[in-house]
């Protein structure tokens, strides 16, 4: 197959021979349609791009039949159609062209790292390790986080309430990438207290790795711990908290186990002001990391800064704040202005209030895109922030009787 020449092109991205990009029921039936048509409304991240089909043979009678915004529809030669040797991801090249920005758009280099407390380098973007809440799902994650690896991802987030740690450490081997370029990190159970280290030796032998970049404290509730079972609940439904366990106790444990040289860096998650100023009280390490929801609907100022003030570096998970979030007239509107999607408009938020992201996608192009974080203004931030609702789209989803896992959001301090 002829090589093409990339710069011939503005900033294009060719996929000559992969069914990774555009395969043949994507784009349609080129033999029966006789055209290539592209339903851009099932794809969002393509709205902005323009879409060119070329034929490396040297056939010169593709014509464009038609162009609808930055869509352009190309009438396919007769011998190209009627070649019955033609094969779609040998024969054919297609280019997928960005589009021209409104302004000198920058994007911030996918391999930025974020230097912790330990003086360890995170990655700033991480690929979100849930693969759902079934075992298949969970298997089949070791696909597309390989995928996500061989993208150029570096950071990947897991937990051992994810069920996914196997299928991290079976993406990581695959990979061919060496260990020591890769950051890993995972969490503590929230019924893990009283086992700290058998839950972490457990975490590290389903990953089938030597260490742990960073482990966090999943939650700072204590769910009570009933064998087989990681929700165990009340008689009227809630979840069953142990009260004997304090917050304290389980991080103390926690940092037993820098003692083992088999983790790197401690955190925690889900933390507020108010459980960091009681971990705080008899914390010998600070944590580095506090992995929080937070999206435009959740702005989280007063966390961010405490964070900043304690040397603790923020990351965001549910980082877009799904449909809901993206959706709104605001963000629409301001990634249309810089011609961006409204997911890369989120994502470039966070990363100028220095937020570390965990974006999480099982599709190739997804991934892609969410590598490719814009650098947007100081006033389009202000914008954003300005959309703050302190609305917990993920975890409301989860609270039983005013209480999320057993804890009520006074609890913790939200």
């Amino acid at each position: 197959m002829a090589n093409v020449e990339k710069t011939r092109f503005n900033a294009t991205l060719a996929f000559p021979n992969s069914n990774e990009a555009y395969t043949k029921s994507r784009l349609g039936d080129i033999r029966e349609r006789q055209r290539m048509s592209v339903d851009f409304t099932t794809d969002p991240w393509l709205l902005n791009v323009n879409v060119v089909l070329i034929d490396i043979r040297g056939l010169s009678s593709i014509e464009r039949r038609s162009t609808w915004g930055p869509i352009t529809v190309f009438d396919l030669p007769p011998e190209l159609i009627a070649d019955p040797t033609l094969k779609w991801n040998g024969d054919v090249l297609l280019l997928v062209q960005e589009p021209p920005y409104s302004r000198a758009m920058s994007f911030v280099d996918p391999s930025t790292t974020i230097q912790l407390n330990t003086g360890a380098e995170m990655p700033i973007i991480a690929i979100g390790g849930f693969g759902g809440p079934t075992a298949e799902g969970r298997v089949a994650a070791r696909d597309w986080l390989l995928t996500a690896l061989k993208l150029g991802y570096r950071h990947v987030d897991t937990a051992a309430n994810y069920y996914t740690e196997e299928s991290v450490g079976a993406a990581i081997r695959n990979s061919g990438i060496a260990r020591s370029e890769l950051f890993v990190t995972t969490k503590l159970p929230m019924n893990g207290h009283g086992h700290v280290k058998y839950c972490f030796e457990h975490s590290l032998k389903e990953l089938g790795l030597d260490y742990i970049d960073l482990y966090l404290m999943h939650y700072p509730v204590p769910v009570a711990y009933e064998e087989g079972n990681d929700s165990p609940t009340n008689p009227d439904g809630t979840i069953r908290v142990d009260e004997t366990v304090t917050l304290n106790d389980i991080w103390a444990d926690m940092e037993a186990l820098l003692e083992t040289c088999k983790v790197r860096a401690l955190g925690v998650s889900n933390f507020s002001p108010k459980t960091l100023d009681q971990l705080l009280k008899t914390a010998k390490v600070v944590p580095a990391v506090n992995q929080v929801e937070l999206h435009p609907y959740l702005v989280q100022d007063n966390l961010r800064q405490y964070c900043k003030d304690k040397g603790i570096v923020v990351s965001a998970y549910t980082p877009s704040g799904r449909d809901i979030v993206r959706n709104d007239p605001k963000i629409v509107e301001l990634a249309a202005k810089n011609k961006i999607t409204p997911n890369q408009l989120i994502l470039g938020w966070h990363l100028a209030r220095g937020v570390a992201i965990i974006p999480g996608s099982k599709d190739p192009e997804r991934q892609k895109k969410n590598l490719k974080v814009p650098v947007i203004t100081d006033e389009d931030v202000k914008q954003i922030n300005a959309l703050d609702r302190n609305d917990r789209i993920m975890n409301k989803y989860r609270v039983i009787k005013g209480t999320l896992w057993g804890w009520t959001y006074e609890q913790y301090g939200w």
